[in-house]
């Protein structure tokens, strides 16, 4: 992600995520040619919303996809969610009835985290990320590691009733950011075929799964 290739780095995110020009071009409101030319030719789109809402499909801070050197200071903020339009604001007894509008991935704003999670603060964000054929997962990016004991899985699995497993693992470029995954099936034990991928990934732990 240090590279210049701008481009490159665009395109080696959406296959990372399963995305074609098709997904990227209907969640940032534009045709499927225009989005082909935003991942492979144009450097700097003329409707920078967009730049931020396709960091957020990317899971990469907005500059590393923007600036040939981009900052590594603002890596340790998520920016590009609070810009006007690039994020939904949404609490967290919400989230689980959101899932049907999302079509591919989608970032949020989490206005009450700590009704799930008691340390967080009182905003944080998150994605669906809906863009794989075998599982879906909610991703909330935490401040601090929570403890994981009984009343913490009970809780998540009283806002996200379908869950299959629950996952932390590290967050790309965010040395100081965890990643809590909150998985679902698409297909019948679709979130042990995620599990098989993510278990060799560093700083990685399945705190529960279903039975």
């Amino acid at each position: 992600m240090k590279i210049k290739d701008i481009t490159f780095k665009r395109n080696i995110c959406a296959k990372a995520f399963n995305l074609g020009f098709k997904e990227v071009g209907e969640h940032l409101g534009m045709s499927a040619p225009a989005a082909r030319d935003l991942l492979t030719e144009v450097l700097e789109p003329k409707e920078h919303l967009r730049i931020f809402k396709l960091a957020i499909m990317l899971n990469v801070p907005w500059q590393v996809i923007l600036k040939e050197r981009p900052i590594e200071e603002s890596f340790k903020t998520y920016m590009e969610y609070y810009i006007d339009g690039a994020a939904k604001w949404i609490k967290v007894e919400d989230i689980n009835s959101e899932s049907k509008e999302v079509k591919s991935i989608s970032g949020y704003v989490i206005q009450n985290p700590s009704n799930l999670f008691e340390d967080e603060p009182e905003k944080i964000t998150g994605r669906w990320v809906k863009s794989y054929h075998d599982y879906e997962y909610f991703e909330f990016h935490l401040t601090r590691n929570p403890v994981f004991d009984e009343p913490l899985i009970k809780n998540i699995l009283k806002f996200f009733p379908s869950t299959k497993a629950v996952i932390t693992t590290f967050t790309p470029l965010r040395r100081n950011i965890r990643s809590l995954w909150v998985v679902f099936d698409r297909t019948p034990n679709g979130y042990k075929k995620l599990w098989a991928e993510l278990k060799h990934r560093d700083r990685t732990i399945l705190h529960w799964k279903a039975t």
